[in-house]
């Protein structure tokens, strides 16, 4: 799992590459209205990335903290899985498809996956439940910055 923990970071790093090279920040306001702009963008993405990578940290030197890769697997299935529909209903590229698409699907997969081998089903279930509720804070930490300018 510490291996799968070290392939968020990395993969987070190019989705944020390619979600801020490609205007992220521009297609969520056109497509959501919020006024979320690229240094809110970066701000938000720098906790989030330290969040993770703490957790990442705190499971290679706790065996039991390695259960936190679930909710993190989990948040970016989710996040990947975001990023195709909402292409897919504004018949537009959204920024962050290509690596929500090719490499957090995948991987949020495969960690959900091996996780079911390694912890009992409940905290899986726990996991993944975590996970969606940490994705719930990206929109709604992304409406609250907007309406703090």
């Amino acid at each position: 799992m510490v291996q799968l923990g070290l392939l968020l970071l990395v993969t987070y790093a190019l989705h944020l590459v390619e979600e801020y090279t490609f205007g992220f920040p521009a297609w969520a306001e056109a497509h959501t209205g919020l006024a979320f702009t690229p240094e809110v963008f970066l701000r938000l993405n720098a906790i989030f990335f330290g969040v993770m990578a703490a957790a990442v940290v705190a499971g290679m030197l706790f065996a039991p903290a390695q259960w936190l890769v679930v909710p993190l697997g989990t948040a970016v299935l989710i996040n990947g899985t975001a990023h195709l529909v909402g292409s897919l209903i504004t018949w537009s590229y959204s920024p962050g498809l290509v690596t929500g698409t090719l490499l957090w699907i995948p991987l949020g997969l495969r960690i959900i996956r091996d996780a079911r081998h390694r912890w009992p089903s409940a905290g899986v279930v726990a996991g993944i439940l975590l996970g969606a509720g940490l994705h719930i804070l990206v929109p709604l930490s992304a409406w609250l910055a907007t309406r703090a300018r």
